[in-house]
């Protein structure tokens, strides 16, 4: 089974952007890279959407302290949306369920 992160980069616009093309299990994601070229004023390459999904991929990497929040994915297009849960489902899937008794 693909990690959810490169379940993601697969299934979203993220594959055409070369700062993620080579994303796969041995070659992580160079983050610093990344935001300097997304916060990079001169070009203005991403929007808003691409931010939320550049911030869910960033999550599902396993880097502390992602700020995303539910009704920002929830305001993407449908089948982006879609490919989020199903990569956090991916995600997730390993994690045992605790109930508070």
């Amino acid at each position: 089974m693909k990690p959810a992160s490169v379940q993601l980069v697969q299934m979203t616009w993220l594959c055409d952007s070369p700062l993620f093309q080579n994303h796969d299990e041995v070659t992580p994601v160079n983050w610093d890279k990344v935001w300097e070229t997304v916060y990079n004023i001169d070009e203005m390459l991403f929007n808003t959407n691409h931010l939320v999904l550049i911030s869910v991929l960033e999550f599902l990497s396993g880097v502390d302290h992602v700020e995303i929040a539910l009704d920002e994915i929830a305001e993407l297009p449908i089948l982006e949306r879609l490919a989020v849960v199903d990569a956090l489902r991916t995600h997730w899937s390993d994690v045992a369920l605790q109930e508070n008794l």
